[in-house]
């Protein structure tokens, strides 16, 4: 994934409006009527990376958010790891939890490429089933502190950093993709856990 891209990824995404929303409810409708698609061929066909453009909508910390996101579907960029090679990897994106605390912002991305780092760590384990991908975090790499959320605003709000839980998305042969995410997430003493809740529908931008 390139520098670029993850650039794209990570900036000027947050909470949406009421034109936003209504995009991201739509394209779940629209969703029913159509086809499933292997994600496979859609990486396949993209020559590279694919991009949709989401609303996540759900709690965290048992807090509501509806918020813009970007959802990504790449090659696999890492080969050596230790919890096996993904057959394809996935990054969800929004906003920058530990730069500007917001309710629901979140990284939750199966390698740190997705976020522009050289690195290319390998953040947990992808299944692809049918025209579904599955994403688990690692809970040995949560203390790398590459993946994480926020559930409030300000300079004192806890960033939580995945340790289970999972994401699904299913993708669709006009572009559209749902799915959704459900972790725990544990920020140290004094934070303590966080509960990440969202499903996630959007339409296809790249």
């Amino acid at each position: 994934m390139s520098v670029c891209l993850a650039l794209l990824v990570i900036v000027g995404l947050g909470v949406t409006t009421t034109a936003e929303a209504t995009t991201g409810a739509t394209s779940g409708e629209v969703a029913a009527k159509a086809t499933t698609l292997s994600p496979f061929t859609i990486a396949k066909r993209a020559g590279g990376t694919a991009v949709w453009r989401v609303v996540i909508s759900g709690t965290a910390s048992g807090r509501p958010f509806r918020r813009v996101a970007l959802l990504a579907l790449a090659p696999t960029q890492t080969r050596v790891t230790t919890n096996g090679v993904n057959p394809l990897d996935v990054c969800l994106v929004s906003g920058t939890p530990s730069v500007r605390p917001e309710t629901g912002a979140i990284h939750f991305s199966s390698n740190s490429a997705c976020y522009g780092y050289r690195s290319r760590l390998d953040m947990g384990y992808v299944q692809v089933s049918g025209s579904t991908v599955k994403f688990a975090p690692d809970s040995r790499l949560s203390a790398t502190h590459v993946n994480n959320h926020t559930a409030s605003y300000g300079i004192t709000a806890c960033i939580y950093y995945p340790v289970s839980g999972l994401g699904s998305f299913t993708f669709f042969s006009n572009g559209v993709v749902r799915g959704s995410v459900r972790y725990s997430g544990f920020a140290g003493f004094g934070c303590g856990w966080s509960t990440y809740i969202a499903s996630v529908a959007g339409n296809r931008i790249q």
